[in-house]
């Protein structure tokens, strides 16, 4: 969600930035016992510094947002469902329209939903075909007894 924010620059790409440069941070950190090549080069390279073997555990900062949380797990499961459906249907990958039902939450989030998920508006003429269950014949109620 973080490159919609960048693309559009501004004071909310600045707020991004400040946030995701100590959670690189920490998650280098984290993942050098694992796999030490790759995060001694990424640590050096994006911070200068000597090396993460020297620099210090991080540390929890005990933030937390209550408020988020619903928020953001309406994010991953609405992100989850449409790339389960996309692949159940074989969508392909390339951006396609598509008429987004979203709760109020998530309203306020749809230009990075669209972006994350490729997901384009929908013109004049569009008629969607996923969710609509096929006609079948009706039968008129047996009359046998």
């Amino acid at each position: 969600m973080s490159k919609a924010v960048y693309t559009e620059g501004g004071s909310a790409a600045d707020a991004s930035r400040r946030v995701l440069g100590p959670v690189l941070d920490t998650m280098l950190r984290l993942l050098h016992p694992l796999v030490p090549f790759v995060t001694e080069k990424l640590w050096t390279t994006l911070t200068d510094g000597e090396s993460v073997v020297i620099a210090s555990w991080p540390q929890d900062s005990g933030f937390r947002n209550p408020a988020a949380e619903p928020e953001v797990a309406q994010l991953r499961y609405f992100a989850t469902e449409v790339r389960r459906f996309r692949s159940e249907q074989r969508v392909r990958t390339a951006p396609v329209p598509a008429e987004l039902a979203l709760t109020e939450t998530l309203t306020e989030h749809e230009l990075a939903i669209r972006r994350l998920l490729r997901l384009e508006p929908t013109t004049i003429d569009f008629r969607p075909t996923a969710g609509k269950v096929p006609s079948t014949p009706s039968r008129s109620p047996s009359t046998a007894d």
